[in-house]
């Protein structure tokens, strides 16, 4: 006489060489645990730092060229070494070096170098618009001048031919209007355009004592 069915033996039997297996895996792995060398600390949150040598070569290319980080981030890039401008910066602040040399501060803004020189600050660039003659449109150029501080407008009369002696006597005439309504010339900020190099007006404007502050591609950083 039987008491239980054969198929619930054989259930009985399976459980049993189960749990048996799971309490030997278990002790495994209690003891590849007890076993195991520690490991290293969960990595910090945040991108990792840059490397030492990439840091040192950062940190000597601006204390060597006194250089700013837009340069040394240019020297950079010429080695196959690939940083953002921001970290170049940050690399920099970190040392205790300010990132470009001409800087008040590391933390110097457009709107600080703005409001700092608002009083003497001016803009000049050309501008041209085109005339109808009996022989067609020609361009009329001038030269028109703004201060920060006031916003107030110096426009100069126009030409069809802006040589040196036009551009020259332009910065001349300027710098006499400047003179007149007591609104001096400090800094005089103009883009990269040759007629301003080739005929005289930085010449002039450099003789009356005050400074030429050309624009760059990367505008309105100065850098």
């Amino acid at each position: 006489m039987t008491i239980v069915t054969y198929a619930t033996f054989c259930k009985w039997v399976r459980e049993k060489e189960g749990a048996a297996s799971k309490k030997a895996d278990a002790d495994a792995t209690a003891e590849a645990a007890t076993e195991a060398p520690a490991t290293d600390e969960p990595k910090k949150p945040g991108r990792p730092r840059t490397d030492e040598e990439i840091r040192d070569c950062v940190i000597q290319l601006r204390t060597e060229t006194n250089k700013g980080y837009t340069l040394i981030l240019g020297e950079l890039r010429k080695l196959g070494i690939h940083l953002s401008r921001q970290t170049v910066k940050n690399i920099l602040v970190e040392a205790g070096l300010t990132p470009d040399p001409g800087d008040h501060s590391s933390n110097d803004s457009w709107d600080a170098f703005l409001k700092r020189h608002a009083d003497t600050l001016w803009q000049c660039d050309f501008l041209s618009k085109p005339m109808l003659t009996m022989k067609g449109f020609i361009p009329l150029y001038l030269l028109v001048f703004i201060h920060l501080g006031t916003r107030r407008i110096w426009i100069s009369p126009s030409t069809a031919h802006p040589d040196s002696a036009w551009v020259s006597q332009q910065a001349r005439n300027f710098l006499q209007h400047a003179d007149d309504i007591d609104l001096p010339v400090k800094i005089m900020m103009r883009d990269n355009d040759a007629k301003f190099r080739l005929c005289g007006f930085d010449g002039v404007i450099e003789g009356s004592g005050a400074k030429i502050k050309r624009t760059t591609p990367m505008s309105p950083n100065l850098r």
